[in-house]
């Protein structure tokens, strides 16, 4: 009888919802009659697919008493070669004492003799790092009485379709599921003991399990040092992907994201490539068009991709996003764009900077004089019509705003950063959008002062000056008009 089972996770935590949902479908499977029950168990690298799969199969071992067979098939091998269906069958059939003379050559023929082996026995299979639905169909049972647990870092949406399979996504840990991880790698009382620089860790590592898990291990083999001084050390390091490495292989978290990034089709690994440029906390698909050069229908295909690789995640409809560790992976692919990485920005920029100006027209006509005007960017983004669309639009992507012009103003597009402040400043201060306003407008101030634009200062002082003045803080709002029409008279701008 073949237990293959490999050993289970000690310190493995939480999970208790998606546990209860495989207790769930194994039940099904001891008296379901007609069908063989599959979950497929998806989520991103580094997430705990195979810990979860692995600590519910020894859970349920014994409810399947004629054995529990595993394969690995490197879907996501760093070799880069998934272990083929002929070879993957084999070894389940090796498994289940066929002798060799007895196997056939062909890929159906042992399909067929397999299924034949399982008919009428209660068993459990574990099919674990999964590439596509192609490597996982010929090792089906063909019967009822077995459960069927696949692990994947992609969807497998045709094994969901076609084949009846219940999904199961697992997501990032919560803070305390994290917590309580690191207390079994480090101890109650170690965790107890600096509580703050345990939320910092748990933030830093963005609740993925290899990143705790490896954080954990950095504590365990240096045992003197704070644990405030190693979240200093990964806060502060600029790649901090450097710091989750505790060897090689399946512990290096930047290698284990590698082999999901490997698999993507060159369009949608282009479009990570790009995402990772994008300094906001996320994206719609008409602006990740304008990023790639493509229309929205091909952007939504490349965002679906990299959805169902867990690459990204659709956390509403129509906006995507990644976790913090994700982001920094592609932050450094996105370094090595070159001239394409600062078109895909420039396009980016115009097409916040487009539609924040069309947004504001609608919702804000009466001041359109006062406003930048600004040119139709190639290709032309999508814009909302009428007012409660604009104003929706402007309050959903008020955060990558903010973003867009800390960024431009920074690194080399000023000219964006100052049209953005103009442009926003009506709803910013009708919204009473207070912090984002100040942020924006003195992100303007300083583009204006490096490039020598005075006006542009100047615009941005009063900004920030009108701001102030609503909070009541008068005296500073003063200083900040006062600064303006000194920049005005140096320019000789009456109007100002």
């Amino acid at each position: 009888m073949p237990r293959q089972l490999p050993p289970g996770v000690g310190h493995f935590t939480g999970r208790t919802q998606e546990l209860a949902t495989l207790s769930t479908l194994s039940a099904q499977a001891l008296r379901d009659g007609t069908a063989v029950v599959i979950t497929a168990i998806a989520g991103t690298a580094g997430v705990g697919k195979t810990a979860l799969a692995v600590c519910f199969s020894h859970q349920v071992a014994e409810q399947f008493p004629d054995g529990q067979l595993h394969v690995n098939l490197r879907g996501f091998d760093p070799a880069g070669t998934p272990l083929p269906p002929a070879a993957a069958i084999r070894r389940l059939l090796d498994a289940l004492d066929v002798p060799a003379q007895r196997i056939p050559t062909e890929l159906d023929a042992q399909t067929a003799l397999y299924r034949t082996l399982l008919a009428g026995r209660r068993m459990l299979i574990l099919l674990d790092n999964a590439r596509d639905t192609d490597q996982v169909r010929p090792l089906l049972p063909g019967t009822p009485g077995c459960l069927v647990i696949v692990t994947s870092r992609n969807l497998l949406a045709d094994l969901i379709a076609v084949e009846g399979a219940v999904p199961l996504t697992v997501d990032l840990l919560t803070r305390d599921e994290a917590r309580e991880l690191l207390e079994r790698r480090l101890g109650p009382d170690r965790v107890a003991g600096e509580p703050t620089a345990v939320d910092q860790l748990i933030d830093l590592c963005a609740g993925l399990p290899l990143a705790l898990n490896i954080t954990a291990s950095r504590v365990i083999t240096h045992p003197g040092t704070p644990l405030g001084l190693l979240a200093a050390q990964l806060r502060n390091t600029r790649s901090r992907l450097d710091v989750f490495s505790a060897g090689a292989g399946t512990a290096n978290l930047r290698a284990v994201l590698s082999w999901s990034y490997q698999t993507l089709t060159a369009p949608t690994a282009r479009m990570f490539r790009l995402l990772g440029a994008h300094p906001g906390p996320d994206i719609s698909v008409a602006a990740a068009a304008s990023l790639a050069a493509v229309d929205c229908d091909r952007a939504r295909n490349t965002l679906d991709e990299l959805t169902a690789a867990h690459l990204l995640t659709e956390h509403i409809p129509g906006r995507y996003g990644m976790h913090d560790l994700l982001r920094g992976y592609a932050g450094e692919l996105a370094g090595d764009l070159g001239e394409d990485g600062r078109a895909a920005l420039t396009r980016l920029f115009d097409h916040y900077l487009y539609t924040a100006a069309t947004a504001m027209d609608s919702a804000f006509p009466a001041e359109r004089h006062r406003r930048p005007r600004i040119p139709v960017p190639d290709p032309r983004p999508p814009v909302p019509a009428g007012e409660p669309a604009a104003l929706e639009w402007l309050a959903v992507e008020l955060p990558s705003l903010v973003a867009v012009t800390g960024y431009a103003a920074e690194h080399g597009w000023p000219g964006h950063a100052v049209r953005l402040s103009a442009t926003l400043f009506r709803y910013l201060d009708s919204a009473a959008r207070f912090p984002e306003a100040i942020t924006v407008h003195d992100h303007a101030r300083r583009a204006a002062c490096r490039t020598g634009d005075r006006t542009a200062e100047a615009n941005a002082l009063v900004s920030l000056g009108v701001i102030d003045g609503h909070q009541g803080r008068h005296q500073q709002a003063t200083g900040y008009l006062e600064q303006a029409l000194s920049r005005y008279r140096e320019t000789g701008d009456r109007d100002g």
